[in-house]
């Protein structure tokens, strides 16, 4: 049997495994989304699969130019998902003072695209990959 002395301790301890794994999570689910969101975002020119951006602190309020710019790509494209998924893992890879993370796309028609303007997608991918999401918070444990 422990010491009574000890529980200060082993308190702290649990506290940082809580905060290590909550960190884990945070940081697993929202690369689980980001990916799904660039991987079934429809390509013309690669600007609006290069927009999925990702941060912490506060949402990024600008759009970029494509990574990779060109012309009739096409979904199975993967150089502006590879730098658009690169960014997002840069983001979420230091998370010790950050309580949220931002998957943002500032492109205006990403919304259309959304909901079905492309023959490449059927639409709601960005409800495919909050699900996606859910579904790996749903599999990860706090403490492991």
């Amino acid at each position: 049997m422990k010491d009574i002395s000890a529980l200060p301790g082993d308190i702290l301890a649990t506290s940082l495994q809580m905060e290590r794994g909550a960190r884990r999570i945070l940081r697993d689910v929202s690369r689980s989304i980001h990916l799904a969101a660039v991987y079934s975002t429809p390509v013309d020119t690669g600007r609006a699969r290069s927009n999925w951006q990702v941060s912490t602190g506060a949402p990024i309020n600008h759009s970029i130019f494509p990574y990779h710019p060109g012309k009739y790509l096409w979904i199975t494209e993967t150089a502006n998902a590879e730098a658009a998924i690169s960014q997002g893992r840069q983001a979420t890879e230091d998370l010790q003072k950050a309580n949220e993370v931002f998957i943002v796309n500032n492109v205006l028609y990403v919304w259309d695209l959304n909901h079905g303007s492309s023959t490449q997608s059927a639409g709601l991918f960005v409800e495919r990959a909050l699900n996606d999401g859910h579904m790996t918070a749903a599999k990860m444990r706090v403490f492991e």
